[in-house]
């Protein structure tokens, strides 16, 4: 993976479908990265294409996909009520003999949605390279879902898993504290990777890229506007406190940084995913010159 270029696709809720329009660029541009990460729905967009997938294959899933591909159709509220009360025994050191769900939503519709178009593949038979970051609760360390053919580096902070199916991984990243529970696996309790990582070029860098091109679907432009729900506080909650850690990330591990027009999408406007892959494409165009001159060597592995 030496000297390779790579694409770090970022998270974002339902923004991440901008990654799409900037792959039917690169695409058109016959630029191939070697190695592509994605974290939360990044990961989605990544999972796609290291399966194999085309840019306009991912294009029609993502006009097909509907809120009950993504969020679970059980009822919330019977998975709030004993979330709550199991708080509230806690805060008055009160016994609470049941065990509760650690999130709203247990995450099944959005793997499901995975494994009906591409399988349950083993990541360690993609045909494309792919890294796919999750935070462990129990350690505190991110965890690298690792796919293609690409070895896990040395010595690292993270723990690397390649023995995975595509579909748990992308469940991993894309578990937001709170809305889905955690995932279990090998010993780990992973959430989603933007707890660390929203936009994961760093892990790029780890593998060996030399040449970065970050894509940052949560930059927001102009003022924002009222808050009128819990969830929409949740989400600006989380677009506001990772807007410094991308700013840093990016600026330390990122060569060329993408940033799309996505203002104003929510978490259940899946009627805007056509606006959001034509904004991905219209920001990577109007950098095409930078990106072309960082991946003009043309050295990065065939995926």
């Amino acid at each position: 993976m030496k000297n390779s270029f790579g694409l770090a696709l970022g998270g974002g809720f339902i923004r991440g479908t901008a990654h799409i329009g900037i792959l039917k660029v690169l695409a058109g541009e016959k630029l191939k990265p070697g190695l592509v990460s994605g974290t939360s729905s990044g990961s989605m967009v990544a999972a796609f294409h290291a399966a194999g997938l085309a840019p306009d294959q991912i294009a029609r899933l993502a006009g097909s996909m509907r809120a009950s591909d993504v969020y679970d159709r059980e009822s919330t509220l019977r998975r709030l009520a004993p979330m709550v009360a199991k708080a509230a025994c806690d805060f008055c050191r009160l016994p609470f003999p049941w065990s509760t769900p650690l999130g709203l939503m247990s995450g099944r519709a959005l793997e499901s949605f995975i494994q009906k178009n591409v399988g349950n593949l083993d990541m360690r038979k993609l045909p494309a390279t792919i890294a796919i970051p999750a935070v462990d609760l129990n350690g505190g360390h991110r965890v690298i879902f690792l796919g293609g053919k690409v070895i896990p580096p040395a010595r690292s902070d993270s723990r690397y898993i390649t023995d995975c199916p595509l579909p748990l991984a992308v469940k991993a990243s894309t578990a937001v504290p709170g809305i889905f529970e955690p995932v279990a696996w090998g010993g780990y309790l992973l959430v989603d990777g933007g707890v660390m990582e929203t936009v994961p070029a760093r892990v790029l860098r780890e593998l060996g890229a030399t040449r970065i091109l970050a894509i940052d679907v949560g930059y927001h432009q102009g003022p924002y506007g009222p808050v009128h729900n819990m969830v929409e506080l949740l989400e600006r909650t989380l677009d506001l406190a990772g807007t410094a850690q991308v700013e840093l990330e990016t600026a330390k591990f990122a060569d060329v940084v993408i940033r799309p027009d996505t203002s104003g999408v929510g978490l259940w406007d899946f009627d805007r995913i056509p606006r959001l892959i034509e904004a991905g494409a219209q920001a990577a165009a109007e950098l095409m010159p930078e990106i072309r001159r960082l991946a003009v060597a043309r050295v990065s592995v065939a995926v």
